[in-house]
């Protein structure tokens, strides 16, 4: 059973406006607001604020209202033109709402706050004792306070600004308490400030010049140390040009290590008397899909289990390999199907486009890649 709307009150314009609304709905049959809204494309939640007699809908909400109840749109036109006229005459205007009572919370002991922490801790508290929400404290801001500003200043540990501090205390109901807030606020915001300053290297406060002639110009630190700076780039460029040639190096190896096994298949396949049991035979080309927009952008791509079994490897477990130009490429086998990281810089050596199919071939820790069918595929 839907829920019975709340009376409209008073006889202006605004409610007369809201009541014809709620006569057309019960001469339509009286239909909830779901149904209105499936006629009238708006949410039910917005057409029946139309007919809640607070504020006055807009033309669309209103024409809408009729049309999804029967109503003639010239007519419901012609009166929503008349009811924002005679509310602009007599500058009818939302009802105030109901004043709650606000607990008064006792003054906290604010001597021994140092920490801008611990000020806002005091400011949680506050706004705990005195029983209001954040809504609750924005509506007795009277729009001077915005939601986001409330939540910042009591989630954070930073000293908010007082003018912020000044309407939580005044929302909360304790506006005698506010020198005491002020004067901690302002102990702290003056520590915060000598703090900066001495880390910048100005002169502390209470000193005077010497006598007989002008104060010494103060000395400015720069911002940069530029020669420190020169020494960390320098070490940064040998670090990692150390750490490049030890890359080539590792491919190298690599390269060595897959022309040794090679080898040691070649050997294990000759029988004692000197003739090859079987042609070995070089790792085949796999089809594993088509390049798409998503592997160009750096996008995983997937391979079948039947190749990644065929690898020798197993679910949870990944294979690091070294592509065209020694880049970097995991193979991956996590939970699900396995898959490449990313393709990207190969595809990118490769000139490959969206469309164009992919093969690989992983022989050892080598990944060859090509974008055109090898022969006999």
């Amino acid at each position: 059973m839907p829920r019975r709307e709340s009376p409209i009150t008073g006889n202006g314009p605004l409610a007369q406006f809201a009541k014809a609304l709620r006569e057309l709905r019960t001469s339509a049959g009286n239909p909830t607001y779901d149904q209105l809204a499936k006629e009238g494309y708006f949410s039910k939640s917005v057409l029946s604020q139309a007919a809640a007699g607070h504020r006055l809908p807009t033309l669309a909400v209103t024409l809408a209202y009729a049309r999804a109840c029967g109503g003639d749109r010239d007519e419901w036109q012609q009166r929503w033109e008349d009811t924002r006229r005679s509310l602009a005459d007599v500058k009818e205007v939302e009802p105030p709402r109901r004043a709650f009572a606000v607990p008064r919370p006792p003054a906290p002991d604010l001597t021994r706050t140092v920490s801008a922490a611990a000020f806002v801790e005091h400011l949680r508290q506050l706004k705990s004792q005195a029983g209001l929400s954040l809504r609750q404290l924005v509506e007795r801001s009277e729009g001077k306070l915005v939601r986001s500003t409330l939540s910042d200043a009591l989630n954070r540990t930073t000293l908010p600004r007082w003018a912020v501090v000044e309407e939580i205390v005044r929302a909360c109901g304790v506006v005698d308490q506010l020198p005491a807030w002020q004067k901690t606020w302002t102990k702290i915001h003056s520590s915060k400030r000598n703090a900066v300053s001495a880390l910048r290297g100005a002169k502390p406060q209470g000193v005077r010049p010497r006598p007989g002639g002008p104060p010494p110009l103060p000395v400015r630190r720069p911002l940069v140390d530029v020669e420190n700076v020169a020494h960390d780039a320098a070490v940064l460029k040998f670090a990692l040009k150390e750490a490049l040639q030890h890359i080539e190096r590792l491919n190298e190896e690599l390269e060595r290590r897959d022309e040794m096994i090679k080898h040691l298949q070649v050997w294990a396949s000759v029988d004692p008397a000197g003739a090859l049991q079987s042609k070995v035979t070089e790792p085949a080309w796999r089809f594993i899909g088509h390049v798409t927009v998503d592997h160009l952008s750096g996008s995983p791509v997937t391979v079948p289990e039947e190749y990644a079994t065929q690898l020798g490897m197993r679910p949870r477990a990944l294979r690091p390999l070294t592509g065209p130009d020694y880049h970097m490429v995991m193979l991956i086998w996590g939970d699900r199907q396995p898959l490449f990281e990313s393709l990207q810089p190969v595809l990118r050596h490769l000139n490959a486009s969206p469309g164009d199919p992919l093969f690989v071939v992983v022989d050892g820790y080598r990944l060859q890649a090509r974008i055109t069918p090898p022969e006999g595929v």
